[in-house]
């Protein structure tokens, strides 16, 4: 009878137990989340898939702002949502606050980004000029410079290769990054290969746009003046523009001392469009240096002379050849001159020798870095 007493009592209190478990249950976050599955999984994947383009490095700046108020406005709604079920507010709080926060922090972030690009193409680096015709040759290619792939471009404007640039017919030539080859650019067309697959501004246009609207005075180490009238360069052909440039380089390496080099077509020419300067100071120590002894000696008995002996060292045969047998010389070195850059040239072979200033990369590189 007592035991049926204690059954009596006992099984309502392991109901309302029971009850209150289930209840609390029904309430906790751990219960709400449960029976919302399926709409929380549908705003969790909404969620990850604008993340994971926020998150994507070739993201563009507009994108990412967009895809970072997307996810701000999705946890409100999320918000909304949960704000109407018994748990979901406990729920959210738990899992959602941070996120959410950082959401709207990369709202914050990116729009002062915008805003700072903004800035920086109107003052360091601009895409627009007030000077109608430039801007109306760089409008023929449509294109959105803020984009990731044309923002890469313009970082690496800065280490292109400008050799000459023609301010009234507002284009240029460029050497390429391995030197061995020399491209023709305007501000709506570039011979490289990157513009012809594309068909998009390239690292040469934006940094033609770069000279002709703030130039390199402005901010670079590197000189690149007009010489339309000044030069015969544009009448080299391309391969010539090429070696001209290596010559020009080597010259500055040697402090534009006479170089001896052998009468190529590109010299040729050069010495007769005025781009370089005969020298009479030919280096035939150099010369006759890159010859063995046995070959100077044979070389110089075919031409007569036999005042030369082979007991002599080498370095004294060729300081008595060079001191007597002058003749014999520009005979045997007749394809080899010696040349300098003209006075009136050196500042822009100097712009086209420079490296560019080390510092100002730095910054160009942090720059761009934000944007990137």
């Amino acid at each position: 009878m007592f035991s049926l007493l204690i059954m009596m009592f006992a099984f309502p209190l392991i109901l309302v137990t029971v009850f209150v478990l289930q209840f609390r249950q029904f309430i906790s976050p751990e219960g709400f989340a449960q029976r919302k599955y399926k709409t929380l999984h549908q705003y969790q994947l909404q969620i990850s898939r604008l993340s994971s383009e926020l998150n994507n490095p070739k993201t563009d700046i507009r994108k990412k702002l967009n895809c970072a108020q997307e996810i701000v406005d999705g946890y409100s709604r999320l918000q909304s949502f949960c704000s109407q079920s018994r748990g979901g507010v406990e729920w959210f709080r738990n899992t959602c606050i941070f996120p959410s926060s950082q959401a709207k922090e990369a709202v914050s972030d990116y729009t002062t980004l915008l805003s700072e690009l903004q800035v920086f193409h109107t003052d360091f680096f601009p895409t627009v000029s007030p000077d109608q015709k430039i801007q109306s040759d760089w409008n023929v290619l449509s294109c959105d410079h803020d984009s990731y792939e044309q923002l890469i471009r313009q970082k690496r404007s800065i280490r292109t290769f400008p050799v000459y640039i023609d301010h009234k017919m507002r284009n240029g030539f460029f050497l390429s990054h391995d030197m061995n080859s020399i491209y023709s650019v305007s501000l709506f067309d570039c011979t490289c290969p990157d513009h012809e697959s594309r068909v998009l501004p390239c690292k040469h246009m934006y940094r033609l746009f770069y000279e002709l609207t703030v130039g390199t005075d402005y901010s670079l180490d590197i000189n690149v003046t007009d010489l339309y009238e000044a030069t015969g360069f544009i009448e080299l052909s391309d391969s010539d523009k090429v070696s001209y440039i290596n010559i020009v380089r080597s010259l500055y390496n040697r402090g534009n001392l006479p170089w001896t080099t052998h009468k190529s077509s590109c010299v040729n020419k050069s010495l007769e469009l005025g781009l370089l300067l005969q020298s009479d100071a030919v280096d035939y120590i150099s010369l006759l240096n890159h010859h063995t002894k046995d070959k100077i000696i044979t070389s110089i008995r075919k031409f007569g002379i036999t005042d030369c002996y082979p007991s002599w060292t080498k370095t004294r045969i060729i300081d008595y050849i060079i001191e007597h047998h002058e003749q014999y010389l520009k005979k045997e070195y007749a394809d080899f001159v010696a040349v300098v850059i003209p006075p009136a040239l050196e500042r822009w072979c100097s712009g086209i020798t420079s490296v560019v200033n080390s510092e100002f990369l730095q910054e160009w590189d942090h720059r761009f870095e934000k944007f990137l």
